[in-house]
């Protein structure tokens, strides 16, 4: 979990290598909707929730087959950019009570992570990130947006029994060898952690 430009695609990759397991990662750009709320959020807001839930899902089922490392979670879809995009107007009342529904019938049907790695980054090196690397899907987020969805995932994970590793992806550089093998002991530890707890 964590915002956009917090390392989630680079870190899955990392740990998918050292632990030996596929890497699952989202694709944005396959999302039809994106680009379009770009220009009108309020029109494409809701189809575009839908597509990134759906998408979460459909990874999630594979995880739950095959196992795997996740870049994106049903989670955070659905309970923090979600609710978050609800607050700015974006998403009407019938259109969030949908997706919490359509969200609810498939946690029904998987099974939670074993983990959930957690990136912390202040907003204002996720935004310099963002700027760098030029996606074509990417916008550029404000500080206040990335300090909100930052509060509600934080609000998120301490009324939810979610099995948590947390990550300054600011002060822990994982793009060097050193910060590598740090992350990776990090998550590794708490894997442990959470497997003793549930003996």
């Amino acid at each position: 979990m964590g915002s956009i430009g917090s390392g989630k695609t680079t870190l899955a990759r990392i740990l998918g290598r050292a632990l030996k397991l596929p890497v699952l990662l989202e694709s944005p750009e396959d999302n039809p909707f994106l680009a379009r709320m770009k220009h009108d959020a309020a029109r494409w807001c809701f189809p575009n929730q839908l597509w990134f839930l759906s998408e979460a899902y459909s990874t999630s089922a594979k995880l739950n087959e095959h196992g795997g490392v996740m870049d994106h979670s049903v989670e955070e879809v659905a309970l923090v950019h979600s609710p978050e995009f609800a607050k700015l107007g974006w998403l009407k009342d019938e259109d969030s009570s949908l997706l919490d529904q359509v969200h609810h019938r498939m946690m029904a049907t998987i099974v939670a992570p074993d983990l959930f790695v957690v990136l912390s980054t202040p907003p204002s090196v996720l935004i310099d990130r963002v700027r760098e690397r030029s996606r074509p899907g990417d916008s550029i987020p404000t500080t206040e947006y990335l300090s909100a969805v930052s509060q509600r995932r934080e609000s998120v994970l301490g009324r939810i029994p979610l099995p948590a590793c947390y990550v300054d992806s600011h002060a822990l550089d994982f793009r060097t060898g050193q910060g590598r093998a740090q992350v990776v002991k990090l998550v590794e530890e708490a894997m442990e952690r959470n497997r003793e707890g549930a003996c």
